[in-house]
């Protein structure tokens, strides 16, 4: 009796303990399952949040006067999806137009603008001669408008670790021939496992055996899911198990027609440069140019085809593997009854039509990491948001396509041109970055050749001499009183261009050179500069001091590390084209200097949450600088950036061309009224690229200024105040006067209170005190103030 009921109490015991044991498993799977349903819901919210929050253009505005061709609008268009109607249809809804016998009519969308919050919709008749814009009538106000905005386009999502392309759709809307083709090739018994099918791995492994080779998986509709949301990058042998519990665990919180409306939305499909494809509805936008509804039984099959392998099956590049990989799938529908043979006969005849130029590639990618990369810096707690963000910027399609183009095709030409280039163990680079100096807004941003190739970005990254680029900021130190303490030039002063030796204490004597090594004996400040002459910079270096001048040039953005040593005139020291683009552009807008604004506002759901204030520091006198910019003027109408005008552009332009010592590196920096550009070109490695800035860089700057012409309206150069004009004689220097022949006759801009107030004494002058009691403003040496003429120094002959 006693070994019976101890046997019983044993039994008990155990009962007792295998019922915990059961309510412990138990407890840990439905709490397991919980914690993996709201894993899963977060992880998708978090991936829909991060591919509905856009990185935007800026909205492109469209005014009076506007080239059509160069705005090339239709393409605008159609790339922000508006869809032609007929000329018949009497009513236009948003996101339609029509062609009129006098132009075009669009119903513009209502959209949120980063300058002005929400802008309604607009039914706008735009009238074009000749390829101009001549009026904008709105039809809804009845009046004639000056200037309209097409909505910003689209650029990118947000997502920080490669942009991905995701649309989700409800298991509803998807085509039910699309789900059939899915549950047949990939997992028939879907709707019969627990997120593991032994009996789908028992086939899968005899099948394998049986061919000699892995033509078959085991994995469910399930543990894909699991991999694409958890364990993508994870090793095949460590990611199995972890990707079957997790299946497990999915199957528990979740019912199966959820499960499968995730796994339609969320698996991967393909990669389009760094823009990878998730989603049937993503997918069938980008093969077919449709809707996911809108698919064929043959084209649902191709798509459910790809799943097996996004790359291998890419009916872009291996159209005929496609096929065949569809065909199986409509054959394995076939065998399970879910199509009949009338439907695979028609399907497997029915010809595969690859939607064209469906391109989900991002425009500008160096710019579009530098943002994401940044993007925290500028936005800070406006990301922590539970809404889709709109992240506007100020970059334009057709600038930045402008800006590859030049680059592109003008580094085709210099290769063919100069066939060393084309030698090199490595391609040269270039890069190019294009602002609007009043605003700071981003235009384009090229930052190398080729980003599938080479993703550094080298407007953000490289740092380089800057070369010649570096003297108008000498020479602007010359100029502006409040810059430098030794005395203030003009632009007739004479600098010397003589040979010189200086001597550098710890680095023993340096005898510096012109380009093209000649002398010219005395020339004025204007010639000086506009022929980018090294003797005269460097003298005026000397007068002016080389701190006065590494003041200055940290305070236009060139860093506060700068070499104090005279090279510092000629470009020591280096920056990268991001850089020089904040100092340029700084001239640009009359010495104020306003940050760049990579980001200019942020919509949070339907309403402006942010605006990026313009911030302005003023550097320089807007006298001096309107000063300098005449010369850099000059510099392009006939000076060392003179293949600008060569090419054709002959919009009011100002600039400077830069090269580096050995020809290492090319330059153009320049500006108009509204744009600053930065062309920069090297070698990767530091290895001469043995071209000048005029040859390299400054075509390619020219070239994009053609592309962009016409896009905004031109402007001008306009005299601010504190700056006068005088007539001077050519001959003498001094104020022209009655008796001065009018052919000899010049007019020359200073400073005020800088201008010269002796009348010239060839021709009857009263003479009188000339300004800082120097009759030519002389910096140089005086020996040819008698041999030669104003207008020969003037002129360097």
């Amino acid at each position: 009796m006693a070994r019976k009921r101890r046997k019983r109490s044993r039994k008990k015991r155990m009962l007792r303990g295998f019922l915990a044991l059961s309510a412990m498993i138990m407890l840990c799977l439905w709490g397991s399952s919980v914690f993996m349903r709201r894993l899963v819901i977060y992880k998708i919210h978090e991936r829909n949040l991060e591919e509905s929050s856009l990185i935007l253009s800026r909205a492109f505005p469209l005014h009076l006067d506007q080239q059509v061709n160069a705005v090339k609008l239709f393409d605008r268009l159609a790339r922000l999806q508006y869809s032609k109607v007929d000329l018949n249809t009497l009513e236009l809804q948003p996101g339609q137009y029509q062609e009129t016998p006098d132009g075009i009519r669009i119903h513009l969308r209502s959209f949120i603008s980063a300058d002005t919050g929400n802008v309604p919709s607009k039914l706008i008749d735009i009238a074009i001669n000749a390829g101009s814009i001549q009026t904008l009538y709105d039809r809804k106000a009845q009046r004639n408008l000056s200037q309209v905005s097409l909505e910003p386009e689209q650029l990118s999502i947000l997502g920080s670790e490669g942009s991905r392309i995701n649309s989700q759709l409800t298991l509803s809307s998807y085509p039910k021939s699309l789900i059939r083709a899915i549950l047949s090739i990939e997992d028939e018994r879907f709707y019969y496992h627990f997120g593991i099918d032994p009996i789908g791995i028992t086939r899968a492994i005899f099948t394998n055996i049986r061919r000699g080779a892995f033509v078959q998986g085991g994995s469910t509709l399930t543990q894909q899911l699991a991999k694409n949301l958890f364990f993508n990058s994870w090793p095949g042998v460590l990611r199995k198990p972890f990707e079957a519990i997790s299946a497990v665990l999915i199957e528990l919180g979740f019912s199966k027609d959820q499960i499968l409306e995730f796994y339609l939305n969320e698996v991967f499909l393909g990669q389009e440069g760094n823009t990878a494809i998730h989603g049937f509805q993503q997918a069938s936008r980008y093969f077919f140019n449709k809707q996911a509804p809108e698919l064929s039984l043959a084209e649902a099959a191709l798509l459910a085809g790809l799943v097996k392998g996004p790359t291998r099956y890419s009916p872009r590049r291996h159209l005929e593997r496609a096929v065949q990989r569809r065909n199986l799938v409509l054959q394995k529908m076939l065998e399970l009854e879910k199509i009949s043979k009338s439907e695979y006969d028609q399907s497997v005849r029915q010809k595969t039509v690859i939607a064209k130029n469906t391109n989900f590639a991002s425009p500008a990618p160096y710019f579009l990491d530098y943002l994401k990369k940044s993007v925290r810096d500028y936005l800070g707690d406006i990301l922590n948001t539970k809404n889709p963000l709109k992240i506007y910027t100020g970059l334009d399609r057709e600038y930045q396509n402008c800006a590859e183009q030049a680059l592109s095709s003008t580094l085709i030409q210099l290769e063919k041109a100069y066939p060393h280039l084309g030698k090199h163990k490595l391609p040269a680079q270039a890069a190019l970055v294009s602002v609007v100096p009043q605003t700071g807004e981003i235009r384009a941003w090229v930052g190398g050749r080729d980003y599938a190739k080479n993703q550094f970005d080298h407007v953000n990254l490289a740092s380089r001499q800057p070369g010649s680029t570096f003297k108008p900021f000498v020479y602007l130190t010359a100029l502006d009183r409040k810059l430098n303490q030794y005395r203030v030039a003009r632009t007739t002063s004479l600098l010397s261009d003589e040979p010189t030796t200086i001597n550098i204490p710890g680095s023993g004597p340096w005898s510096p050179a012109n380009y093209d090594h000649k002398y010219r004996g005395d020339v004025t400040l204007r010639f000086a500069l506009m022929h980018s002459l090294n003797l005269p910079t460097i003298y005026l270096a000397q007068k002016i001091g080389i701190d006065a001048i590494a003041q200055t040039a940290a305070a236009f953005g060139f860093g506060t590390n700068l070499p104090r040593v005279p090279a510092l005139a000629l470009g020591a020291g280096e920056i990268s084209p991001l850089r020089l683009i904040h100092a340029y552009a700084a001239l640009a807008n009359g010495g104020t200097a306003v940050t760049l604004r990579p980001v200019l506002a942020v919509a949070d759901g339907e309403q402006l949450s942010h605006r990026a204030a313009i911030s302005e520091t003023q550097l320089a006198s807007p006298a001096a600088v309107y000063v300098l910019t005449t010369i850099l003027q000059d510099a392009v109408n006939s000076g060392t950036g003179d293949v600008i005008r060569s090419m054709g552009y002959q919009g009011d332009a100002a600039g400077k061309t830069g090269t580096t010592n050995d020809l290492r590196d090319a330059w153009f920096a320049g500006f108009t009224p509204n744009l600053a550009t930065v062309v920069w070109l090297g070698f990767d490695d530091n290895t001469p690229l043995r071209l000048t800035g005029a040859k390299a860089a400054a075509p390619i700057w020219a070239s994009y200024m053609l592309c962009v012409k016409g896009l905004e309206p031109e402007g001008r150069f306009i005299p601010p105040p504190g700056v006068t004009f005088k007539e001077v004689d050519s001959q003498s220097g001094m104020l022209a006067t009655e008796d001065c022949e009018q052919e000899s006759v010049v007019t020359e801009v200073f400073v005020e209170g800088t201008e010269p107030v002796t009348e010239c004494r060839l021709h009857g002058g009263r003479g009188g005190r000339d300004y800082e009691g120097d009759d030519h403003g002389d910096f140089g040496s005086n020996q040819a103030l008698h041999r030669r003429s104003w207008l020969d120094r003037l002129l360097g002959n």
